[in-house]
């Protein structure tokens, strides 16, 4: 090493080669450390998107409901932000069924079971001999439509007949 320097002489400090060395000296601590302070930042972020709403929305311009695309923190604070949607009376949806299982009102995307099941005709037509490149994109081909009768009482609502012969599943 030169003086004065934190890394050897034959590797640059941001090459692959030393982030290498560095991942292998993390121990499962560190990773959870990592993990956790990933979640709470996300939570920070969450609490403070939720006060800058309150904050710059005129109250005769009230959110009507809650719209949670794919995201990881947002998954991870699934339970919450359900909480949050019902205590304030907003009815909230998303794409991923569990975000029902948490509380929310409805869910209505691609089931994710079937897609990881067609995944593997992917990867068999690969092994033998396919180019990846070739291979067709796809859209998933079941959707899945999941509604949460507890949190429909606790709005208020009724869920129509009609829509539940729809559901692939109701949670009571």
């Amino acid at each position: 090493m030169r003086v004065g320097s934190r890394h050897p002489t034959h590797r640059k400090p941001h090459s692959p080669a030393c982030a290498c060395d560095q991942a292998s000296e993390l121990s499962a601590d560190h990773v959870w450390k990592h993990l956790a302070i990933k979640r709470q930042v996300g939570n920070n972020l969450l609490q403070l998107g939720v006060l800058v709403l309150k904050l710059l929305q005129p109250s005769h311009l009230r959110a009507q409901a809650v719209v949670v695309q794919g995201d990881s923190v947002l998954f991870e604070s699934r339970g919450e932000i359900a909480v949050r949607a019902l205590t304030n009376r907003l009815p909230a949806c998303g794409i991923q069924r569990e975000l029902a299982d948490a509380g929310f009102l409805l869910t209505y995307g691609a089931d994710i079971p079937d897609a990881y099941r067609r995944l593997a005709g992917f990867v068999d037509k690969i092994f033998k001999g396919a180019k990846p490149a070739d291979l067709p994109v796809e859209q998933p081909t079941k959707l899945e439509l999941v509604i949460n009768g507890g949190a429909a009482r606790a709005l208020g609502l009724e869920i129509p007949p009609s829509l539940r012969l729809l559901a692939d599943e109701v949670i009571e």
